[in-house]
C-alpha cells in the first residue's frame, strides 16, 4: 500500500493502493527476504533469486533498461522514465548464482552470494560500491558518469575477504567478515 507513482508498489500500475494487497508476478515464488531503498524494492527467492521493482534513476534496479522499457510497453505504459512496474527478476552473468543476501542504499543495492561473493549495482558517486570508483570518474566528452552501475558487478575488492554480512545505507556500505572485520565504503562526509 502507499504512492505507486514510479512502480513503486510492483502492482504493474502505477496507482496509489491504499490497503496491502498481493504482487501479483510474485505470487508463485516464495519470497524469504524483502528491502526496499528510496524509490525502489529488492527480494530474494527462496531458491537464490532477486527480484527488483519501482523507480531506477540512478540504476539501483540492476536491469537492462531496454529490458525495462519491453515490460512497460508490455503493461501498456508509455513512459521515458527509468521504471519497473512489476517484479523483474535481475540477470547475472552467471545465473548459477544463489544469493542469501539483499541491502539496499538510496540508489545502490548490494547481494551476497552462498559462497560469499558480493554484487553491487546503481549509484556509486560516493563510492559506496567499493570497486574503487568515485564521482569524479567521468566522460568528460559526452558528461556521461562512468560510476553507475545499471547492471549488476561483482565486487572483487572483496573477494577475498570471506563476507558473512552486508549492509547498505544512503551512501555508503558496511560488511562483515568471517573473522569479525568491519569494512565499509562510500560517503563519509559526517564522520
Amino acid at each position: 500500500m502507499g504512492n505507486g507513482e514510479g512502480g513503486l508498489l510492483g502492482q504493474g500500475k502505477l496507482e496509489t493502493c491504499h490497503t496491502p494487497s498481493k504482487i501479483r508476478n510474485l505470487e508463485n515464488v516464495k519470497i524469504v527476504t524483502v528491502e526496499s531503498g528510496a524509490f525502489n524494492t529488492l527480494s530474494l527467492s527462496k531458491d537464490g533469486h532477486l527480484f527488483s521493482w519501482g523507480r531506477g534513476d540512478g540504476g539501483q534496479l540492476g536491469i537492462d533498461v531496454s529490458v525495462m522499457k519491453t515490460r512497460l510497453a508490455s503493461f501498456g505504459v508509455d513512459s521515458t522514465d527509468f521504471i519497473c512496474i512489476a517484479p523483474e527478476v535481475i540477470a547475472f552473468p552467471d545465473m548459477n548464482l544463489k544469493f542469501i543476501q539483499i541491502a539496499c542504499g538510496e540508489a545502490h543495492c548490494l547481494a551476497l552470494t552462498t559462497t560469499n561473493q558480493v554484487y553491487g549495482w546503481g549509484a556509486n558517486n560516493n563510492g559506496q560500491l567499493g570497486n574503487g570508483e568515485c564521482a569524479d570518474d567521468h566522460d568528460p566528452g559526452s558528461g556521461t558518469r562512468l560510476t553507475t552501475k545499471c547492471e549488476p558487478i561483482q565486487l572483487t575488492a572483496l573477494s577475498n575477504k570471506q563476507i558473512i554480512r552486508i549492509s547498505a545505507a544512503g551512501a555508503f556500505s558496511s560488511f562483515i567478515t568471517r573473522n569479525g572485520e568491519v569494512l565499509m565504503c562510500g560517503n563519509d562526509n559526517k564522520g
